[in-house]
């Protein structure tokens, strides 16, 4: 039996166990701990609507999703029929980024509906925002 220098106590498996968690002993280990820590979806649609009221920016959230880990989507509405859907992504590197998934192109509102809907079907526990801003920006973008 090892003593767990943790613990102060001796384990049963008769390794000592590493107290040293920061160095990655194994690639998988090493690939762990490159990815970044993940903010809650709540956190971030919570710190977006502020955003967004302190830059006088109307901003609703229209679909609660799973609070944890809930994919986010904001849909910026120009107030002239057009409108753009953005999704919260984790890239492969592990950083969080935003994509706009209509395209270059403004879209007309009821495509973007359907696509929310679409979207809605694929998974329940999804987030929804609608910002209104005649200039087209995402504010959400300015957050990560």
């Amino acid at each position: 039996m090892a003593v767990n220098p943790l613990k102060g106590k001796k384990s049963n498996r008769g390794v000592k166990l590493n107290a040293n968690i920061a160095s990655p002993t194994s690639p998988d280990q090493e690939r762990i701990s490159l990815i970044e820590p993940r903010l809650k979806t709540r956190l971030i649609v919570q710190a977006g609507i502020r955003h967004c009221e302190n830059k006088l920016i109307t901003a609703m959230l229209r679909r609660r999703g799973d609070a944890d880990a809930g994919v986010l989507f904001v849909k910026v509405n120009r107030l002239d029929g057009s409108a753009a859907l953005f999704a919260l992504v984790t890239s492969f590197g592990g950083s969080t980024e935003w994509q706009r998934l209509s395209g270059e192109e403004w879209l007309p509102d009821s495509d973007i509906e359907k696509r929310l809907e679409k979207e809605i079907g694929f998974d329940q526990d999804i987030w929804i925002v609608e910002v209104e801003n005649p200039h087209g920006e995402n504010p959400f973008e300015e957050l990560v």
